[in-house]
């Protein structure tokens, strides 16, 4: 489904006479696509949209008023509380003292971003701006103007159907240095069309950026990370605030609900029930969800000994006593599990995992993990790690992870790619793997049909009674009601 409902929102996109529609119609498409793989990471007519869009709307001429070299503008789709990719930013910022970076967020809209990562980059010299929800042409201008009053150099850490970028930047393109931030690597992305560099933090995603979008000029940057370390006091005083014994093992697991969604193969908190009873000293502590989030499925996720502490804005405390890290499943919290390492904690991925997703590659691992095949693996090796975990393997992480991902050797990775030249040799463009495989990231087909179904009732006012036609059409082929279809219908009536 997800590949035949793309190439009808494209052939629709290429056929309406409206921008506006047009405009609507890609933004959705990269939703779509960055959701469930339809066999393509970019494609090229709604690219060339993008660029004739932005051409026309486009009413400023490049300036580029900040003279120094210095200068980085981060533009983020949304920032939030918690979450990797926010904390990629903070950790950078804290790190570097380089550059001067600034921070440019698109659509915020009602989420509460992370007042840290604000504060830090106004304390360091950064100027910070969020867009409001104005026209498009309005919104072309403040982005825009904060770009030539800041930026000599721009990285895009934005969500794959932020079509915003690929519009305001086309006039910048051979200006400055635009790098591509692959944090979404197993997904279709806006802003390669405006970038001349793409960074990725997994090889997989540099196969992919190289070979499915082929963009030469790819990098691999491991993530930041950056965490103070704890006091033998601070340590105790921890251990106090959680109630953990001498003989208590814990193990910690950090991330957002979408981190922890139901699959066929797996069920996290189920599995982690079973790990329990198998492990009577272990206790886990959940930071980031709640059980109200799973509803009504509560009663499978609910133990003694599974600790759910919501959201924290700085979870070092908790990490800074972890034995274990339990990194999400199916999905994989690669910051949040890395930091929780940093303490020395053992690192315990999601089994059964798509390639992309190799997180127990990592070079700070040093090739020691195994990736269990099934959940009975995946439980041994749970409790060897409860049966086995020692003050001199877990400094061994540790230190592995201050030497590949934090301090200065980090940083000459970082800055290595920042003065890099546009015309970079090319490397070997390897094949990624089994890129069918993405398909087991696909949404339930009913959550696609209402999504479908919602932006078309939301934006049917864009197209004209031809299209409409069309839209109704395809809406028939593909089985929705004739309640649903008649809604839409006669909403366009009304709008006309």
């Amino acid at each position: 489904m997800p590949k035949k409902l793309f190439a009808f929102l494209v052939r629709l996109l290429q056929q309406s006479k409206s921008s506006d529609a047009q405009l609507a119609l890609a933004k959705y498409a990269g939703i779509l696509a960055s959701k469930n793989y339809c066999g393509t990471f970019r494609d090229a007519t709604i690219e060339s949209f993008l660029e004739e869009y932005g051409k026309q709307q486009s009413s400023i001429t490049p300036e580029l008023k900040a003279k120094e070299s210095n200068q980085i503008v981060h533009v983020f789709t949304t920032i939030y509380t918690t979450g990797g990719h926010t904390r990629f930013l903070e950790n950078l910022v804290r790190l570097d003292t380089t550059y001067v970076h600034h921070l440019l967020i698109t659509e915020q809209g009602s989420t509460s971003p992370r007042t840290q990562l604000l504060d830090l980059i106004q304390s360091k010299g950064g100027k910070v701006l969020v867009l409001q929800p104005e026209t498009l042409p309005e919104k072309l201008i403040d982005f825009q103007t904060f770009v030539d009053d800041n930026a000599a150099k721009v990285i895009l850490h934005i969500h794959p159907h932020d079509c915003l970028p690929s519009v305001a930047l086309q006039a910048y393109k051979n200006l400055l240095d635009i790098h591509f931030f692959n944090h979404a690597d197993h997904g279709f992305s806006f802003g390669c069309d405006v970038s001349n560099s793409i960074i990725n933090i997994r090889r997989e995603a540099q196969k992919i950026s190289m070979h499915e979008r082929k963009q030469a000029n790819s990098s691999i940057l491991p993530l930041p990370i950056f965490k103070e370390v704890k006091s033998d006091l601070e340590f105790l005083t921890t251990k106090l605030k959680y109630g953990i014994n001498e003989t208590d093992i814990v193990a910690v697991t950090i991330g957002n609900p979408n981190k922890f969604y139901t699959t066929e193969k797996h069920h996290f908190f189920q599995t982690m029930v079973k790990g329990l009873e198998e492990n009577p000293r272990l206790k886990l502590f959940v930071v980031g969800v709640e059980p109200k989030d799973f509803s009504p499925a509560m009663d499978a996720i609910l133990h003694p000994r599974i600790v759910y502490l919501g959201i924290i804005e700085d979870p070092s405390d908790i990490q800074s006593i972890a034995d274990i890290a339990i990194d999400p499943m199916p999905m994989g919290s690669y910051t949040a599990l890395l930091e929780t390492c940093f303490y020395g904690a053992s690192p315990l991925v999601c089994y059964g995992t798509i390639p992309l997703f190799d997180l127990y590659k990592d070079a700070a691992f040093g090739g020691k993990l195994k990736l269990a095949a099934n959940e009975t693996e995946y439980l041994k090796q749970l409790k060897n790690r409860c049966d086995h975990a020692s003050p001199a393997s877990k400094q061994e992480i540790s230190d592995a992870i201050n030497e590949k991902h934090a301090g200065q050797t980090w940083l000459a990775q970082f800055h290595s790619i920042m003065n890099q030249k546009q015309n970079v040799p090319a490397l070997e463009r390897v094949k990624p793997n089994e890129l069918e495989r993405f398909s087991e990231l696909n949404q339930a087909v009913k959550v696609i049909k209402y999504s479908t179904l919602s932006f078309f009732y939301d934006n049917i006012q864009l197209f004209s009674r031809k299209e409409v036609l069309k839209i109704s059409l395809h809406l028939i082929l593909n089985r929705y009601s004739i309640k649903e279809i008649l809604g839409i219908v006669k909403k366009s009536i009304q709008v006309k």
